[in-house]
């Protein structure tokens, strides 16, 4: 009895084995960068509006003081005070602290709404800003529906010491992130050098 063999040439399990995994790799990492480029895209992107957001807050932290200021000889009796739920419009010629009264130390953390003009004490924990998805804008309240991942924080440091040149710090921490939260804080130092009347 003979044994014929088949000289045929095919690929054994492992080679195949071999091979498939060699094509799992080099399709595999290029997918993980490109999900990974988005990831980075994401954070920067965040990053910026949390800037923005920051800045925003303290140009109008700016302007409520020199509005303050450019107002100083209109006699206003119905200012609110920001305990009061919040002031709007004009604002008479008072001292920062007697400005932003409920917003002076890092546990009174305050809301600026710089589309409204509304400077309201957080009582607790500040909200969520929202955002109109026509216009892009970021606020509180009504008339912006689409909820955001940024919260942002605003008070103001009294450090003191100095009575010619009172010096204000405006500290505004913006938090955001979906899974990761992370945060974004700006500092700026503002003067008081005015005369008062």
């Amino acid at each position: 009895m003979s044994i014929s063999h088949n000289n045929s040439k095919g690929y054994t399990l492992v080679e195949v084995l071999v091979s498939i995994s060699i094509l799992m790799v080099s399709i595999a990492a290029p997918l993980y960068i490109a999900w990974r480029g988005t990831q980075l895209i994401r954070v920067a992107e965040d990053q910026f509006i949390a800037s923005f957001l920051a800045q925003d807050a303290i140009e109008h932290i700016r302007y409520i003081m020199e509005t303050n200021h450019k107002n100083r000889s209109v006699v206003q009796t119905d200012i609110n005070d920001i305990s009061g739920g919040g002031f709007t419009g004009q604002y008479a010629h008072l001292a920062y602290e007697d400005l932003f009264n409920d917003c002076v130390g890092s546990a009174n953390r305050c809301t600026v709404d710089t589309v409204n003009d509304v400077v309201a004490s957080c009582g607790g924990a500040c909200s969520a800003l929202g955002r109109d998805p026509v216009t892009g804008r970021y606020a509180y309240g009504g008339g912006f529906p689409e909820a955001t991942r940024f919260v942002r924080e605003v008070y103001l440091t009294d450090p003191g010491g100095n009575d010619f040149w009172e010096e204000y710090e405006i500290v505004v921490e913006v938090t955001y992130g979906m899974t990761e939260t992370r945060s974004f804080e700006l500092r700026h130092s503002v003067y008081d050098w005015r005369e008062r009347y």
